[in-house]
């Protein structure tokens, strides 16, 4: 969503609301986002513009679905998300720290509301339908509740005089 200084400036005093679907293509995304794909993202929000301060107050709510890659098997796994926030754009930088610049006298709300997805992604992804963990020679990915049990098992007797070392420090 672009807006121009004119249509900025020709906002109504008590704001404008909006309405809008945003579709990302998978270039759009950068890799290290890790986003494997964006189903249609619903914007609904507020465009307020303040003329004593010069400053353009967007206030936006997303909600949408991400697929990500799934930490175990790589398979994608769909997320919903919902997200809002108020962003604040101004015409020349000034001394506030959190105001967005506009560069050439207009404002491309895009960038800004894929990072705001961004923020939504969790920091792991974990399939709710594996059957099967990985595995190889040596190695396996257990489920917690695998974890847990073999906790609980009595170690190997040849390891239990290990169990018994306290080093010299305590």
């Amino acid at each position: 969503m672009r807006l121009s200084k004119n249509e900025i400036l020709r906002l109504p005093l008590d704001g404008q609301d909006f309405e809008l679907t945003l579709n990302f293509e998978s270039n759009d995304i950068p890799e290290y986002m890790g986003i494997r794909r964006l189903d249609p993202v619903s914007v609904k929000g507020k465009l307020i513009y303040d003329v004593h301060s010069e400053h353009l107050l967007v206030t936006v709510s997303l909600k949408g679905r991400m697929i990500l890659p799934c930490s175990i098997t790589f398979r994608d796994v769909p997320i919903d998300f919902k997200t809002s926030t108020t962003l604040v754009y101004g015409f020349k930088a000034d001394e506030y720290p959190d105001i967005l610049v506009m560069s050439k006298d207009e404002v491309d709300l895009d960038p800004e509301l894929l990072g705001l997805i961004w923020m939504e992604v969790p920091s792991q992804v974990i399939a709710q339908d594996i059957k099967e963990f990985p595995h190889g020679e040596d190695w396996e990915v257990l489920s917690e509740t695998e974890y847990n049990r073999r906790k609980t098992q009595k170690p190997d007797e040849r390891l239990a005089k290990i169990l018994e070392y306290k080093p010299i420090n305590e």
